[in-house]
Order: C-alpha cells, then structure tokens, then sequence
C-alpha cells in the first residue's frame, strides 16, 4: 500500500467485504474484456493464452506457497493476457490495478489449490471461445468462472470465525 510520503506499507489483509467488492469489480470488467479480447484476437494472444492453460494443468496444487505459486502465476497470466490485448487501454488498467489473481493467492494457504479442475475447465471455455472469436461466448464464460470463483471464495470466508460475523453483518 503506497502512502502519501510515497513510501510504502504492508496492506491489511482482505476481509470479507474487500473480497466481495472485488469480485463486484471483477464481475463489471473481466466479462467484457473477454468479449473485446475474441474481437481483437491476435495469434500472440491465443498462444499465450494456451501457454497459460497449460501450465495451470501443470502446476503444483500443494498446500504451501512455494507449491502452488506456479498455478496462481499462470493463473494471473490467462487473465492479465486477456485484458492486456481486449483492446481498451481503460479497461486493461483498471483488471491491472485489480491485480485480482494475486489477491486470491492467500485463499489457497493452508488448504492448497482446491478447485484446480474447475479453473482449467473454465480457462479452456474462455479460450476456445476467444480463440473462435465469439465475444459473447467469451463474456457468458467468463462471467460464470468470476461466478463460480466469487462463490467456493465468499462461501468459504463465511466458515471462518473471523469472516463469517462480518459476512452475517454485511448481509442483513
């Protein structure tokens, strides 16, 4: 977190409600530019994005960081490929600002990648739709692999002792 001295300070961790809001966030912007990246399509961008497909397949899925890094990193790839080249500069700032991918990394501490199949099934939708150039194909997949993120990760929080009082307190 940059303070206004232009140093620098370790940020609090998410809680429930920044979790919720960046999927909010995530929900607005990833699903169009996956509809704007099928339409600007270029072969870099189908290479990376099956570059990323395939070393998410490969990564490890283990428990401790050090394991499971290469899966968050490829992870974040797919993405950043897809809001890199959808075409809007405004849009590409605003996913890398997120850096919604890397937020979710301490989601898998302690407990190792848990949904391995299901991103790697979701990945391969948005690809093979981005890849045919069917924007709306790639926005529908996209905004159900957000969807089906935002609720194994909020469900989860609300099992935590520390979370869920704040998840019951937001939602009534």
């Amino acid at each position: 977190e940059k303070l206004r001295t232009g140093r620098y300070q370790a940020a609090p961790p998410l809680i429930f409600k920044d979790y919720a809001d960046l999927y909010y966030m995530r929900l607005l912007l990833e699903p169009k530019a996956a509809a704007l990246a099928a339409q600007n399509r270029t072969d870099e961008t189908i290479a990376t994005l099956e570059q990323a497909v395939d070393r998410i397949s490969a990564a490890g899925r283990g428990m401790k960081s050090e394991v499971f890094i290469g899966f968050v990193e490829a992870d974040a790839l797919f993405h950043q490929t897809i809001a890199r080249d959808c075409g809007n500069k405004f849009v590409a700032a605003g996913l890398f600002q997120l850096q919604a991918n890397l937020r979710v990394g301490p989601f898998y501490r302690d407990r190792g990648v848990v949904d391995a199949e299901a991103v790697i099934r979701d990945h391969t939708e948005i690809l093979r739709a981005i890849k045919a150039g069917d924007a709306e194909a790639a926005e529908v997949q996209m905004q159900r692999h957000i969807e089906r993120a935002r609720d194994l990760i909020l469900g989860w929080l609300k099992t935590q002792p520390e979370q869920g009082s704040q998840a019951r307190t937001q939602q009534e």
